[in-house]
């Protein structure tokens, strides 16, 4: 069954850019979308703001905080999956 999120989400991204995102999150809530890389970590927050908030951490850097969606899907989609264990 599909997960339902927060309609944020669905205004936020295209499905194909939605799918994306899932396939790289390890968490996934109504509200909230976690993902982990192996250079960044990223919140997708929906029930904080009255838009979609992303904020991200470098693990590499001290850089860090909000992002757009098009920055976010550049980082992301640049970035290795973090291996598992």
């Amino acid at each position: 069954m599909k997960p339902k999120f927060n309609q944020k989400f669905y205004d936020t991204f295209t499905k194909d850019e939605l799918d994306i995102v899932l396939s790289y999150s390890f968490l996934v809530g109504y509200d909230c979308i976690v993902i982990n890389t192996e250079l960044y970590f990223f919140e997708l927050s929906a029930d904080v703001k009255d838009i979609l908030d992303i904020y991200y951490d470098c693990t590499k850097s001290d850089a860090n905080g909000i992002l757009t969606k098009d920055e976010f899907l550049k980082l992301l989609q640049s970035s290795q999956k973090e291996k598992s264990g």
